[in-house]
This record gives structure tokens, C-alpha cells and sequence, in this order.
């Protein structure tokens, strides 16, 4: 038995379509609910705070809020989570959300200091850092092989890494699963905040000083 096959491809064009009344109306009435969401105000900012660099005022100030939001001792955001800059003034959720547009959930690991160790190795891997930080600043030598760059931790206590004690490290959940190849992190059981990390940068600007300043002080010395 034959059996034959006509492939036609028609381009629907946006002239030739008569709009379905119903649907524009539905969808004219979500899209009113999404931009009066978008242009929530959230904070202000004192400057603009662009994605650029190895390491930036935006990054510092999204693992800041990670860090506050979670209770945590450390917290971590890896940059490609990072997706868009910030102007200075005044900032709406729909801006933020240029940002942080994944909805990740963030989730706090209870992880030993060796661990904790091994993810900063793997945020140094490269020729530039791949992830910020807070709650602790990092010395590392890029000249060195991947793995054994790190050669400094400062914790904000001023104390140093103690590979035996176990630290509480807040991250989206994307990485707690495994995401950006942080695998090492992928076992540890992850007790969930209930907030997302866009809610918990919205909640974190409404406890700073307004307008917001980013932290300026670097957190990852290059040069060992």
C-alpha cells in the first residue's frame, strides 16, 4: 500500500489574521495585571550598577541579599544568573526582573568549611571569577591549576576557613542542584527559604538606606 505526503508551510501573517475578540480580551487583560507588577517601584539606587567586569557592585549586593534573606553565614549568586545591569534612581520590579528573570528558589546548605572550599575553587576556575560572594572575601592566584587557586578566606567574623566546621551557605536552587558544574553541591540536603531570589533582593532594598548603594570593596583578590 502507497501512501503519499504533501508538506505545505503557510506563513500566517499578522494582516491577514482577524483577532479573535475573546482571546484579545483575555490577553489585554493578563497583560494589564503584568505591567502593573512590572512598574511596582522597589527601591532606588544612588548610582547605576551596570553588569561589567570580573567582579561588580551588582553581583555584591544580589549575594548580600542572599546572604541576609537565608540567615546564612556565606551566600553565593553565579554571574551567568545575572543577566542584566540596574540604572541609577529609582528601580521597578519589571527592571529587576531584567536581572534575576529564572525565578530560582533560594535555599540554604549546611556545608563544611572543606566544601565550601571546593565551590570557591570551582567559582575561580576560570580566567575570571564565575560567581560572586558575601559574608566572607577570597584571595586566590589564577596562575595556579584549577583547584588549588584559592590560597586565602577571610569570613566576615575575620576568622579564617576552618575545613572541619560546618557553615550555612545560601544559593538559588539552581545551584544547590548542580547548575554552572557546581555537582559538589548537588547531595547536600537544601532547606528552602520560601522566597525567590528576585523577593529576597526586593525585601533586602527595603531594609537598606535609601537611595541603595551597592558594597564597593572588592570580596575576590586576584594576585594570591
Amino acid at each position: 500500500r502507497r501512501r503519499e505526503t504533501r508538506l505545505q508551510v503557510v506563513t500566517p501573517y499578522a494582516d491577514a489574521v482577524r483577532p479573535d475578540p475573546a482571546v484579545a480580551a483575555l490577553v489585554a487583560r493578563h497583560q494589564r495585571a503584568v505591567d502593573s507588577l512590572a512598574s511596582r517601584p522597589v527601591g532606588r539606587l544612588r548610582f547605576a550598577l551596570p553588569r561589567q567586569g570580573a567582579e561588580y557592585g551588582l553581583g555584591r549586593l544580589i549575594a548580600d541579599a542572599y546572604r541576609h534573606i537565608a540567615r546564612a553565614d556565606v551566600a553565593l549568586v553565579n554571574n551567568s544568573g545575572i543577566r542584566d545591569g540596574l540604572p541609577g534612581g529609582p528601580v521597578t520590579y519589571g527592571q529587576l526582573f531584567q536581572v534575576l528573570p529564572f525565578q530560582n528558589r533560594l535555599v540554604r546548605l549546611t556545608v563544611s568549611g572543606d566544601l565550601l572550599l571546593q565551590v570557591l575553587e570551582h567559582a575561580l576556575r576560570g580566567a575570571e571569577p564565575a560567581a560572586h560572594v558575601a559574608g566572607l572575601e577570597v584571595w586566590y592566584d589564577p596562575g595556579r591549576a584549577p583547584g588549588r587557586r584559592v590560597t586565602r578566606v577571610r569570613l566576615a567574623d575575620g576568622r579564617g576557613l576552618d575545613r572541619g566546621r560546618l557553615y550555612t551557605l545560601a544559593v538559588p536552587d539552581f545551584i544547590a542542584a548542580g547548575g554552572s558544574g557546581f555537582a559538589m553541591l548537588a547531595d547536600q540536603p537544601a532547606e528552602p527559604t520560601g522566597v525567590l531570589d528576585i523577593e529576597a533582593v526586593v525585601r533586602y532594598l527595603g531594609v537598606l538606606r535609601d537611595p541603595v548603594a551597592a558594597p564597593a570593596e572588592p570580596r575576590l583578590h586576584r594576585g594570591g
